[in-house]
């Protein structure tokens, strides 16, 4: 009788269930360096701007317009609703508060659908690097197929650990990211200085020019930097609300940052 009259309670105040049961059964273990450190490794894959490269320097100028046009007001917004609602799920449960049940359940669904075509995307990308260390790896289709399933299995497994380890993972794999990306940028500044010849022309101004035959590369950006609320779907696991706050601006700026590096290496 109570847990009916508590449901119907729920119902009537737009609370999830979750927003009560998982800040009891979860540990409050996240803090700004382990949410960063995820916000990083969900936003920065370092494909993307292998992608805008082609564009020159004008890659800089769709970076920074995206930065300004997308990515920073998508980091504000998460930032008030996570702080305002540092609940379990993030959009799912945002979305239910502003939309209703059935809203809620559609975002819920194309997010779980993104999710795993994520996954696969990914692990292609990871067929993609083998094969650019030895182009006779994987070439048959059969072959990379049943490599992108080794991983998702691998993936499976590795997502039944205990969570301490899993996050143990997730920060030594992204620091060891930008431990790479910045031997990429030390890199692109030791390349000229010892008298080599930089790939692209950075002399005129006409270089950071949008032009039509670059503007695809818009889309290639914003695709970019999407998911600024993934890191929130474990909202209800923070030590405090400042860490929102903090992890959304630091691993913001730490993302904007590796792109840009990567793109002039």
């Amino acid at each position: 009788m109570a847990s009916t009259v508590l449901q119907r309670q729920h119902r009537r105040e737009k609370v999830l269930p979750s927003e009560d049961y998982v800040p009891k059964a979860m540990p409050h273990r996240l803090g700004t360096f382990a949410m960063t450190m995820t916000f990083l490794m969900v936003m920065f894959f370092i494909n993307n701007p292998v992608a805008t490269v082609g564009a020159g320097v004008a890659a800089f100028t769709y970076w920074i317009i995206g930065a300004l046009a997308f990515f920073l007001p998508c980091i504000i917004a998460t930032a008030q609703l996570g702080t305002t609602f540092p609940h379990e799920g993030s959009l799912y449960n945002w979305t239910q508060k502003a939309l209703g049940s059935f809203w809620s359940f559609f975002v819920g669904v194309s997010f779980w659908v993104a999710g795993i075509l994520g996954m696969v995307g990914s692990a292609g990308i990871a067929v993609t690097f083998l094969q650019g260390l030895n182009s006779t790896w994987l070439a048959e289709a059969r072959l990379q197929g049943v490599f992108i399933v080794f991983i998702l299995i691998l993936s499976a497994i590795l997502s039944l650990q205990r969570f301490r380890m899993l996050q143990f993972l997730v920060n030594m794999t992204t620091l060891l990211m930008l431990f790479v990306i910045a031997l990429l940028g030390l890199a692109a500044f030791i390349w000229p200085l010892t008298g080599h010849h930089v790939a692209t022309s950075f002399t005129r101004a006409s270089d950071l020019a949008i032009q039509p035959g670059n503007y695809v590369l818009f889309s290639t950006v914003i695709l970019a930097y999407l998911g600024a609320n993934v890191s929130m779907t474990m909202g209800s696991e923070i030590t405090d609300r400042k860490v929102v706050t903090r992890h959304l601006f630091r691993g913001g700026i730490l993302v904007l940052a590796s792109y840009l590096i990567v793109t002039l290496a």
